[in-house]
């Protein structure tokens, strides 16, 4: 072999082993731009969850958290609306603060709230005007909703008509409109073939969105987070003016509400 053939065959080596070389940094590299890429993509999503959250956060807190001063002398029927969320709860320290009324949770979808049959018998035993209602899901069944709540109810006395609680939060979005209205009409009527009295609960949005010129005919309960005096349009016979009331015998936040009238209307508008 020459010297000539030695050489050659020495460059060609180093040049085998270097091209490898060369392609793996450029592997190197090519994974690092992408890890950087995938950090950066990671941290954006964080902080757009971030915000998003802290949004809803301060959305909640701005809607949920109203100061509300209600006139007792033009609003003197106050109560209380609660449901298994609220846990164990002392009616008798409700009643010492002068809430007149509870309005307990029977049912919900295809469920019966746990704590109703407790709540119920407490809340009767200290005086209490008890009224009852159903947390409507749109995706379900309107007329089975009503049986299950009828089978709640039906052997039991309240003086507030049976409540059905009609509101988007919670609900499916993808259940159509025309839908969501079918459903509310079929549980309304089959309470009613029951010969049960219906009161509907709801928002300022449920109402122009359900309730408006289709069950205007039935006593309205409002949730509007507001001074009552200010609620003039929908016409209410209930309104719900917080979500973070604070009331002897219940820990944590309740629901608070007032009726529109005096003690003698409370009295003639009550349920016989």
């Amino acid at each position: 072999m020459t010297k000539e053939t030695v050489r050659f065959a020495a460059k060609t080596a180093r040049m085998s082993k270097a091209k490898p070389l060369k392609a793996k940094r450029h592997t190197t590299r090519r994974k690092k731009k992408k890890h950087n890429r995938f950090r950066v993509f990671l941290f954006i999503l964080g902080f757009c969850i971030l915000l998003f959250v802290t949004g809803i956060g301060l959305g909640y807190h701005f809607f949920h958290h109203q100061d509300v001063t209600i006139d007792a002398s033009r609003y003197p029927v106050r109560g209380i609306d609660v449901s298994a969320n609220n846990g164990d709860i002392d009616f008798a320290a409700v009643a010492a603060e002068d809430y007149q009324f509870a309005i307990l949770r029977a049912s919900y979808g295809n469920r019966n709230d746990k704590k109703f049959e407790q709540y119920y018998a407490d809340a009767k035993a200290k005086g209490l005007d008890v009224g009852a209602y159903h947390y409507l899901h749109f995706n379900m069944d309107g007329a089975q909703q009503a049986e299950r709540f009828y089978g709640c109810i039906k052997d039991k006395t309240f003086q507030l008509p049976a409540i059905i609680d009609i509101e988007d939060w919670g609900n499916s979005l993808l259940v159509k409109k025309e839908t969501r209205i079918q459903v509310i009409a079929d549980m309304v009527a089959t309470l009613k073939s029951h010969h049960v009295p219906v009161m509907i609960y709801t928002n300022l949005t449920g109402h122009r969105q359900y309730i408006a010129t289709r069950f205007d005919h039935e006593p309205l309960w409002l949730s509007a987070l507001r001074q009552p005096e200010g609620v003039t349009d929908p016409k209410w016979t209930l309104l719900q003016y917080s979500h973070t009331g604070t009331v002897g015998g219940i820990k944590g936040d309740v629901d608070l509400n007032v009726f529109t009238g005096s003690q003698n209307e409370w009295k003639q508008w009550m349920v016989k």
